[in-house]
C-alpha cells in the first residue's frame, strides 16, 4: 500500500488561492456580462466612427484630388466590416433576449456570452489599432492625359503634310516651342489634338503628361492657372498668382516629359506667370548669370588667389571684392548644376496671328501654317459628314457646289453638313436651284 505524502502548507495555500481565483473569474463572467457587453459596444461604435472618417477622407482625396487609395486601406475596410458584422449579430441576439438578465436559466448563457464579448472586444481593438494613417497616394496627373479626347478627325490629303510636320516636331526633343497658326475655322485645334493623340497612342509614349488650356483673347492668369492645375490634379489654395505659378512649376518639374498646349493665344503671354517652366526661359537665366560675370572654371580661382597678398588697403578691398565674386560664382554654379538636367516643358501654341508666335520665341522652322483645304477634300469632308452616297451623282454634284461656297474652311463645311445631315434637305435645295 502506497504511503500518503502530505502536501506542504505553502503549496496547499497556492492551490486554494488558484481555485478561488478560478471560481471568482467564472462568477465574474456571469455577474459582469452587462459591463463586458457595454465595453464591446463602445469599442465597436468607436471603430464604426473611425471607418466612416477614413471613408469620407478617402472619397474626398480620390474624387476631389484624384489620388489613388492604398490597397491596405481597402483591406482595413474589409476587416472592419467583418468584425462589425460579428458584433452586430452578437448585439441582435442580446437585444432579442432582453440582454440575458441575471437569472438561474441564463447563468450558462451569460457566462458563455461574457467570454465571447471579451474576446470580441480584443479583436475590435486590434483592428482599430491598424487604422491607416496614410490613405492615398499621387497616381499621376489627371490630365487630358496620356491621350487627349478623341476628335472626329477626317484624314484629308490637304492635311497630310502639315500633320506629319506637327507630329515630327512633337517627337523632336530640340523643339521646345511649337507654333500653329492660321485663320479661324481652319481646324487648328482639331489637327493638334489628333497629332498629340497619334504620338501618345504609340507603343512608347512621347509624353508623360499632356495638358491643354484655352487662353482666349483676354488672358485671365488665374483661370488659365486653374485649367493647368486641374489637369495636373492639384488644388491651388494660394491667393497670389505668383505663388500659384510656383506651385504649378514645382509640380511640372517633377514630370519627365510634359506637353503644354495653349489654345487661342492672341498676344504674347508670360509662361512663368502660368507656372510653365520652359527650356528657353532656363537658357535665358543661365546667359544672364554669365553676363553678370559669374563665369566658371580655374580662371576666376586663379585671379582670386593672385589677389590674396599683403599690400595697401585698397588692394585688400579688391581682395574682399574678388572673394565675394567667387562666393557668388559658387552659388550660381550650384544653381546651374541643379537645373542643368531639367529640359523644360514642350509648349505648343495655337494662334491666328503668326507674329504672336514670333514674340513667344518660336523658331521659324517650328511654325506651321494650317491653311484651307482643296476642293476635292472639301467635297469629301462635306459628303462624309452629311452621309451622301458617292453613287448618287446628282447629290454629289450639289455637295461639291455647297463645299465650294464654304471656301475650303473645314469648320464652315462641317457646320453646314450638320445642318443638312440627311439627303431630304439636299433634295429640297436641288429642287429650288
Amino acid at each position: 500500500m502506497a504511503a500518503f505524502i502530505p502536501i506542504p502548507d505553502f503549496l496547499q495555500q497556492r492551490l486554494i488561492d488558484a481555485a478561488i481565483d478560478f471560481v471568482k473569474n467564472q462568477c465574474d463572467y456571469v455577474w459582469d456580462y452587462e459591463t463586458r457587453f457595454v465595453e464591446l459596444r463602445n469599442a465597436a461604435e468607436t471603430l464604426k466612427k473611425d471607418k466612416t472618417w477614413v471613408q469620407d477622407k478617402a472619397k474626398e482625396e480620390e474624387g476631389r484630388y484624384g489620388r489613388a487609395i492604398y490597397d491596405y486601406v481597402h483591406k482595413w475596410f474589409a476587416q472592419v466590416d467583418d468584425v462589425v458584422a460579428e458584433y452586430d449579430k452578437f448585439k441582435r441576439e442580446h437585444d432579442s433576449n432582453d440582454g440575458y438578465p441575471l437569472a438561474i436559466p441564463n447563468v450558462q448563457k451569460r457566462h458563455h456570452r461574457s467570454k465571447i464579448a471579451e474576446e470580441m472586444k480584443v479583436k475590435v481593438e486590434e483592428v482599430q489599432k491598424d487604422k491607416p494613417d496614410g490613405i492615398s497616394h499621387w497616381q499621376g496627373p489627371l490630365s487630358m492625359g496620356f491621350a487627349l479626347p478623341t476628335v472626329d478627325y477626317e484624314e484629308l490629303q490637304s492635311r497630310v503634310e502639315t500633320m506629319n510636320e506637327i507630329t515630327k516636331a512633337l517627337e523632336d526633343s530640340s523643339a521646345t516651342m511649337i507654333g500653329i497658326h492660321g485663320l479661324a475655322g481652319m481646324g487648328k485645334t482639331t489637327l493638334v489634338i489628333e497629332a498629340a493623340n497619334r504620338v501618345q497612342n504609340r507603343e512608347s509614349k512621347v509624353f508623360d503628361v499632356v495638358i491643354m488650356a484655352n487662353v482666349g483673347k483676354i488672358l485671365d492668369i488665374r483661370k488659365t492657372q486653374g485649367q493647368i492645375a486641374d489637369m495636373l490634379g492639384i488644388i491651388l489654395q494660394e491667393e497670389s498668382e505668383y505663388a500659384r505659378a510656383i506651385r504649378i512649376k514645382e509640380k511640372l518639374k517633377k514630370e519627365k516629359n510634359a506637353l503644354i498646349i495653349l489654345d487661342d493665344v492672341y498676344a504674347k503671354i508670360d509662361l512663368d506667370m502660368l507656372g510653365i517652366p520652359s527650356q528657353s526661359a532656363d537658357d535665358k537665366q543661365k546667359n544672364l548669370l554669365l553676363k553678370e560675370g559669374k563665369s566658371f572654371g580655374n580662371v576666376d580661382q586663379t585671379k582670386a588667389e593672385t589677389n590674396q597678398t599683403d599690400g595697401p588697403s585698397f588692394m585688400k578691398q579688391n581682395t574682399l571684392s574678388e572673394d565675394a565674386k567667387t562666393e557668388d560664382t559658387s552659388i550660381g554654379s550650384s544653381k546651374l548644376k541643379a537645373e542643368e538636367n531639367y529640359k523644360g516643358c514642350k509648349v505648343l501654341l495655337i494662334s491666328e496671328v503668326k507674329q504672336v508666335l514670333s514674340q513667344m520665341d518660336v523658331k521659324p522652322n517650328y511654325m506651321f501654317l494650317v491653311n484651307t483645304i482643296n476642293v476635292d477634300d472639301a467635297k469629301k469632308l462635306f459628303m462624309t459628314k452629311v452621309r451622301i452616297d458617292y453613287k448618287n451623282s446628282e447629290l454629289e454634284y450639289l455637295a461639291a457646289e455647297i463645299a465650294k461656297k464654304c471656301y475650303g474652311l473645314p469648320m464652315s463645311i462641317v457646320t453646314t453638313a450638320k445642318a443638312l445631315k440627311n439627303q431630304n434637305h439636299l433634295k429640297r435645295l436641288k429642287g429650288r436651284s
